[in-house]
């Protein structure tokens, strides 16, 4: 599974959430997190995302 969360600069629209600790919280064993930030270092994006279930 991949989340996404998009945020802005513009205020007051809020930042990215910080989509890796929902998961965490929601009992996800997280692979892998990434995030991306403007040129003021605002973030602008946070990914994270799971492995395929065991079957």
């Amino acid at each position: 599974m991949i989340l996404c969360s998009y945020g802005s600069s513009r205020q007051p629209t809020p930042k990215a959430e910080p989509v890796g600790e929902i998961l965490r919280d929601w009992g996800y064993a997280i692979t892998g997190e990434s995030e991306g930030v403007d040129t003021n270092g605002w973030v602008m994006t946070r990914i994270a995302w799971t492995d395929l279930p065991d079957t």
